[in-house]
Formats: C-alpha cells, structure tokens, sequence
C-alpha cells in the first residue's frame, strides 16, 4: 500500500448535481441508479456512499494501470437509451482527519478530466467537516499504479 497527499478542491458540481442536474439529481446518482439495475453486486457494497464526488488535487502524477471495476455501457442519462458512458472504479482508502474511510476512486471516460493524472474524483459516505483546500490522504494498492 501506498499513500499519496493530495487537497481537496471545488468540481464542477456535476456529480452531486448541486450546480448543473439531470431531473434534479447529479450523475453520480444516475450513474448508480443503472448500476444497480445491472450490476447490484457491485452497488450493494456502496449503499451507504454519497451521491457526489470529492476532488483531489494532487502534487505529483498518478497513472492507474489498472481498474478494479469497469463497466463499458452505463446508460444513465435521463431519457436517453442511446447515450452512454464507460466508468471505472477502484477501492482506496480515503484518509482524513486521521481516520481512514472505505471509498473509490472514480473515472468518467466522457469527463473532461478523465487524462488529468494530477485530479482524482473520489465516491465515499458522508465525511463531516469536509471542506476545499484542506489536505487529505489517499492509501491505495501499489498494485494498481503504474
């Protein structure tokens, strides 16, 4: 295992829905919604997470190589059964505060973020006192990273 620093930063608000929604909820909550439907092993585990992201700016390069979970069609926009997306998951540990809390790293392929090696966009439960600019850690398998 390794840890990594990282800052969590304000999104663009998507993902919980807070600034830009698709009938009134954001695409985390969509996107698990299908997920669901399709792969209930997958979501039963992450019953208890937030429908929203948290961003982590990170101070040097991280290439994951590999993905625990991918899924190449989630057919999750609203009123639409043509568009899709491939989303990707992995396991991590977010750390903060001292206390380390089940999560997964996230990977939207239609994300205008989805090359940036220095972002990460993390799914985890609700973390109080949660705000931007304050420093968190990231524990993950070396495994997964190139």
């Amino acid at each position: 295992m390794i840890i990594i620093e990282g800052k969590i930063i304000e999104g663009e608000s998507a993902a919980s829905g807070i600034k830009m929604n698709w009938n009134g909820y954001g695409s985390i909550y969509h996107q698990f919604n299908y997920l669901k439907k399709k792969h209930p092993s997958f979501t039963e585990k992450f019953n208890n997470f937030e429908m929203a992201t948290i961003n982590v700016k990170l101070e040097k390069s991280l290439s994951i190589c590999y993905w625990k979970y991918t899924f190449e069609k989630v057919f999750w926009l609203p009123h639409s059964d043509s568009w899709y997306e491939k989303l990707s998951f992995l396991p991590i540990k977010f750390i903060f505060n001292g206390e380390y809390i089940d999560a997964l790293l996230y990977k939207a392929y239609k994300s205008p973020h989805k090359n940036n090696n220095f972002l990460l966009e993390i799914i985890a439960p609700h973390i109080k006192n949660l705000a931007y600019n304050q420093i968190c850690n990231i524990q993950i398998k070396r495994e997964y990273i190139e």
